[in-house]
């Protein structure tokens, strides 16, 4: 299921509207924002699936990848015995998780705890032969390479995409747009 989808689903199963779902959302998603994410008219960015997931009171792995139709069908590895929710994973975390998502089709993350540690990974892929694991420290190790690498032309990127008319002038703007949504 797509992110669109899975929102959709949660929403319906919460008995709530998509108005009622973007006034929950803090700052508020129009009505229209969220039927076009619920559509796939439009991909929401990792920080408003973040609102979306709060206001619906789930975890974020629900609407990114994660739910029982990609496991109970496409799935067939045993689970460790830890939670798995990683609830707390940190922001530049989530992001490899989401391209690692895109690029192989399914990320679960999943732990296995013996004699009281915990070790964390994530589960790649959707078919067995084509599965991998992914240590927690490792996906963290790319985070960082991709920071890094990054870093050096952050620069002269945001020369080329910043907009330097004064601040009220873009606020207005953007309410504008958002009012004819």
């Amino acid at each position: 299921m797509t992110v669109g989808e899975n929102i959709k689903r949660i929403r319906k199963e919460k008995g709530m509207t998509q108005k009622a779902l973007g006034k929950l959302c803090n700052p508020s998603v129009s009505e229209s924002t969220i039927r076009k994410y619920e559509l796939g008219l439009l991909n929401p960015k990792l920080e408003t699936i973040r609102k979306i997931a709060k206001a619906l009171n789930v975890d974020i792995w629900e609407i990114i990848e994660f739910n029982s139709f990609d496991i109970d069908n496409e799935m067939d590895f045993e689970p460790g015995n830890g939670k798995a929710t990683f609830a707390d994973l940190p922001p530049e975390i989530e992001t490899v998780i989401s391209l690692l998502s895109k690029e192989y089709g399914f990320v679960c993350p999943d732990s296995v705890v013996n004699n009281g540690v915990e070790v964390r990974y994530f589960i790649v892929g959707l078919k067995d032969f084509e599965r991998f694991v992914l240590y927690y420290d490792d996906v963290k190790k790319i985070a960082d390479i991709m920071i890094k690498s990054t870093q050096p032309i952050l620069g002269s990127l945001v020369e080329n995409m910043k907009d330097c008319r004064p601040v009220d002038e873009i606020v207005n703007e953007i309410f504008k747009e958002l009012e004819n949504d």
